[in-house]
């Protein structure tokens, strides 16, 4: 009976991480460059060689690296291997900052040890010469040339303060948001009809269910009046915060009379005392709720800024790469070869019941019958 898939790819990434040869493996990640020297020890980790030095005279820092923590089959982990391991650069800092606490030293040690037996296991069962595990494989060296070529080329500290400056000044309005208030209004065809509705409103003053009722008897303002009088989120300068679809205009300000009356009330389902002349007519303006405005300084926020920089720079430093690399290969395709493509009909067991794959909402319709690609001329 076979293993499941999950087990076998478990052990393909093993093989990998724990560097056995593997015939053929690296032939699709030779675009990457020369994996970097082993990087130096850290400051802390130096100290505690130079600790363990003193607590034990007589044995050099060499031999002390070059103690076995742990052996698995034909495998050892030394000292000097662990310690490179957790002070490495490639780690991010948060990480290199947890190993202060023993347990977490001692639980990345058992996962390593834990990759070490997946690894002889692998190694013993074969797979690291079974073709459909060495295709998993290759694919796992295709991410990992990739990303170290990235991460060593946008290094975590590579985003300078100015940059993170400019960026919270372009992008301003994402971290700060005014004062703004949501307001009802009840349109009135004249000023007695408004008296009236004032004086209904203002009985209703804090019951929401009461004010849309006379919103739904008296407005004349069909599009509030669908909105149980609502007219929008704005600030004091009369600018809705309403989404904008690509290429339409900024809906118009709401008029500067219903903003001063808003702007007066704070409690939610207020009712301004007077009837407020508009530009529309005379109208009744009552609050549904007001937001105080949040100013967050760059400082607040770089933590944030760094990392959509860093996202990014690094995006385009994958693009430059991928470029470079079907450059330097003479990457031909062969456009007319497409007229051979053909897509297969998807299996009958993942057409949902409306004959779209997964049972996609109705309206979506049904899955296109299978056809052959064209190119387009």
């Amino acid at each position: 009976m076979h293993r499941p898939i999950f087990v076998f790819l478990a052990a393909a990434f093993a093989v990998a991480a724990a560097g056995l040869p593997i015939s053929g493996a690296m032939a699709e990640a030779q675009v990457a460059a020369t994996a970097p020297a082993q990087p130096e020890p850290s400051a802390g980790a130096a100290a505690d060689a130079a600790a363990a030095e003193e607590a034990s005279p007589g044995v050099s820092d060499t031999e002390r690296r070059a103690k076995v923590l742990a052996q698995v089959g034909s495998r050892t982990l030394t000292v000097g291997d662990f310690e490179d391991q957790l002070s490495s650069p490639r780690n991010p800092v948060p990480t290199r900052a947890r190993y202060a606490d023993p347990e977490q030293v001692r639980r990345e040690f058992d996962q390593r040890v834990e990759r070490m037996v997946i690894a002889a296991w692998a190694e013993r069962q074969g797979i690291d010469r079974r073709a459909d595990l060495l295709r998993d494989v290759r694919k796992l060296y295709r991410g990992i040339t990739l990303y170290r070529h990235v991460s060593e080329t946008v290094t975590d500290g590579s985003v300078t303060d100015a940059e993170v400056a400019a960026f919270y000044e372009e992008h301003h309005d994402w971290y700060n948001r005014p004062e703004t208030v949501k307001a009802g209004l009840i349109l009135l065809p004249d000023r007695p009809q408004a008296e009236a509705a004032l004086a209904r409103a203002l009985a209703a003053k804090g019951n929401r269910a009461e004010l849309v009722r006379i919103v739904r008897e008296l407005s004349t303002d069909e599009e509030s009046k669908l909105q149980n009088g609502t007219i929008g989120v704005f600030d004091r300068d009369g600018k809705l915060n309403r989404a904008q679809g690509h290429g339409q205009p900024e809906p118009p300000p709401v008029d500067p009379a219903i903003v001063a009356a808003a702007f007066t009330m704070s409690t939610p389902y207020d009712v301004y005392p007077q009837v407020v002349d508009t530009a529309r007519g005379p109208a009744v303006v009552f609050m549904f709720n007001r937001t105080e405005a949040v100013t967050r300084t760059v400082e607040e926020v770089a933590s944030r800024i760094r990392p959509e920089l860093l996202k990014q720079r690094r995006d385009a430093a994958a693009d430059t790469f991928l470029a470079e690399a079907r450059g330097r290969y003479h990457v031909a395709v062969h456009d007319g070869a497409f007229e051979n493509v053909v897509v297969a009909p998807a299996p009958p067991e993942a057409m949902g019941p409306h004959g779209g794959m997964f049972d996609e909402p109705p309206g979506m319709g049904p899955m296109a019958p299978p056809r052959v690609i064209t190119p387009q001329p």
